[in-house]
């Protein structure tokens, strides 16, 4: 009498959880849509004159947590013009692999040049793939920024930080 009973209350839990949608997302095919609050890949954005809008400051870097950023200072010459102030950051780079997004560095830039994106796709096979220099954090800035790059929650809540 109790395995009737097992296998009976075995059918109905079966039968209760049948007619449930599915909770498998079809990855690659439907990407999941993220909170405007989401905090992704990292960005370093340039101003109107297509300028790089880091001055190098490293107040990023002294606030992380996880001292995943590192950032070297130079001097703007006048043949080699990266923005419009006197210094501009030589180096740039940023550990994705030590990072937890807490969104410090983008807090504390005074010229709102990091931004966190809704990008979230960033496993790789080999550790060097994870250090994003300046060169690749530009470049994703432009990504970033192209159709079918991200959600537009989070691109709404960028480009409302930069107005």
């Amino acid at each position: 009498m109790n395995t009737v009973l097992a296998i009976l209350n075995g059918f109905r839990l079966t039968l209760r959880h049948f007619f449930k949608r599915p909770v498998t997302v079809f990855y690659p095919e439907r990407r999941r849509a993220v909170s405007a609050r989401f905090r992704g890949l990292h960005c370093l954005a340039r101003d109107e004159q297509g300028l790089e809008k880091c001055v190098g400051c490293g107040l990023c870097a002294k606030v992380c947590p996880s001292f995943a950023i590192e950032v070297e200072a130079a001097e703007n010459t006048e043949r080699d013009r990266h923005n419009n102030t006197e210094r501009y950051a030589s180096r740039y780079v940023i550990d994705i692999g030590r990072c937890i997004f807490c969104g410090y560095c983008e807090e504390v830039c005074p010229t709102q040049a990091i931004s966190l994106t809704p990008r979230y796709e960033m496993a790789d096979y080999r550790r060097e793939s994870l250090y994003f220099t300046k060169s690749r954090l530009l470049e994703e800035e432009a990504a970033s920024a192209g159709p079918g790059a991200g959600n537009e929650a989070g691109a709404g809540r960028r480009e409302g930080k930069s107005a």
